[in-house]
């Protein structure tokens, strides 16, 4: 099954990029993505537990019906329609003063930490800490919290990639600043290196966009300044990846390419342990709560507060859920990891079999719409949209079905008073 499940993602890929026709093609991504997971996980490097036969089967269900949800929303000529988008450049302003004065007291600490000599690994481990309970010299307050999980974070996943979008479209260094800002306010505060590896998967997909243009040449003739700001953009990346270095180095990771492969196709192992545990609790499927637990969260958690508690199924899934992130298990004699459980973990638990073909019909449909609406007009909304779901969900469906955050999730909410969309079908 492991080699069959390789040539399903490897033929749905060939399909994918074939029928789209962009390098960016969400079926294609997604399909060669899983490519990549399985056949590394299939070489058990660095001494990797053999994984079950059953991950690589559900594996390759989840890419087969994904392609069939993306040709779904391909042949369905009322998925999309004719769009205006109005950009309110006010609510862009509000939500920047926002980040920036709510996440001053928490800013103010990290530095003053910094300063006394610690590293950007001291501030994420002081931020996991306190992420289990533990009061550290970072801690924020209840508030604090509340504002960062509802209002901060879903903002900041928003304005990153908008403020990228809006650089190339406006052509003005300001708005580079301002990602370059909200960039710094993330990693100061909470000394993860993810964020600095979305911001180049955002750089490089917009500079994909242009290249992609026919007229690019004589665009670029005619607007030679606009060179610089390529070049500014590729330089960055030199920084970038210094910065990784120097944090993995100091998190005590020696060898880099092992962090990696543990990181990537070691998911699958993840996937494996965690999958077995489910299946000894013996426990009913969610029927969606798991994967939609980051929409779903803020609106049991309204409802706690005027006295109406969640049904039995919600605190069990809600107990599996806060599991993945507190419960690492070894997939080898050395290493051991959580959260890392595929997407397809998630819809297993939603469903069973059942719940994998279904989650990944609607995930494939999803997907291909919002890229069909690229397609048909590269509006600052729809370069936003694709840019955050490419980069911030579809391309970490090895971790987990990211709309289960909530600070994800609350993006697209954000994202309303942004735009104002008129749609005629025809």
């Amino acid at each position: 099954m492991i080699k069959l499940c390789i040539l399903i993602c490897l033929i749905c890929a060939v399909i994918g990029f074939s029928i789209d026709k962009k390098v960016y093609s969400p079926i294609g991504i997604y399909s060669i993505w899983f490519f990549f997971l399985s056949f590394g996980a299939n070489l058990l490097l660095f001494n990797l537990y053999q994984i079950d036969q059953i991950v690589y089967t559900y594996i390759a269900i989840a890419v087969m019906f994904f392609l069939i949800g993306g040709i779904i929303a391909k042949v369905n000529i009322y998925s999309i329609g004719r769009q205006k988008d109005i950009f309110n450049k006010n609510i862009f302003w509000i939500y920047l003063f926002i980040i920036t004065v709510i996440y001053a007291p928490t800013l103010f600490r990290t530095i003053k930490v910094l300063f006394q000599g610690k590293s950007l690994t001291y501030i994420y481990s002081l931020t996991t800490l306190s992420q289990q309970g533990i009061k550290t010299e970072i801690t924020k307050t209840g508030i604090e919290e509340v504002l960062d999980s509802y209002v901060l974070m879903p903002l900041m996943n928003l304005m990153i990639p908008l403020s990228i979008v809006l650089f190339f479209k406006e052509k003005k260094l300001n708005k580079l600043f301002i990602a370059l800002w909200l960039l710094f306010i993330r990693l100061i505060t909470s000394g993860t290196r993810s964020c600095i590896l979305l911001f180049g998967e955002y750089i490089l997909l917009n500079i994909v966009f242009i290249y992609e243009n026919r007229k690019v040449q004589i665009f670029l003739r005619q607007r030679p300044e606009y060179k610089k700001y390529i070049k500014l953009l590729i330089l960055l990346a030199v920084p970038f990846v210094i910065l990784i270095s120097i944090l993995t180095k100091q998190r005590g990771i020696s060898n880099f390419v092992e962090s990696l492969y543990y990181y990537y196709p070691g998911a699958l192992g993840i996937f494996n342990q965690k999958l077995k545990q489910y299946n000894n609790l013996e426990i009913t499927h969610s029927f969606g709560i798991l994967s939609m637990m980051g929409f779903i969260n803020p609106i049991v958690s309204f409802f706690q507060h005027l006295g109406i508690e969640p049904g039995n199924l919600f605190e069990k899934t809600l107990s599996l859920y806060h599991s993945l992130q507190n419960d690492p298990v070894y997939i080898s004699d050395s290493w051991k990891g959580n959260v890392l459980v595929t997407n397809v973990y998630y819809f297993y638990v939603d469903g069973g079999i059942e719940g994998v073909i279904i989650g990944s019909i609607v995930y494939g449909y999803i997907s291909e719409n919002i890229y069909k609406k690229l397609n048909l007009k590269k509006s600052i909304k729809n370069m936003t949209l694709f840019s955050f779901f490419l980069c911030h969900i579809l391309m970490m469906s090895h971790a987990r079905m990211q709309i289960s955050l909530m600070h994800i999730a609350l993006s697209f909410v954000y994202m309303i008073p942004l735009f104002a969309v008129k749609i005629k079908y025809t």
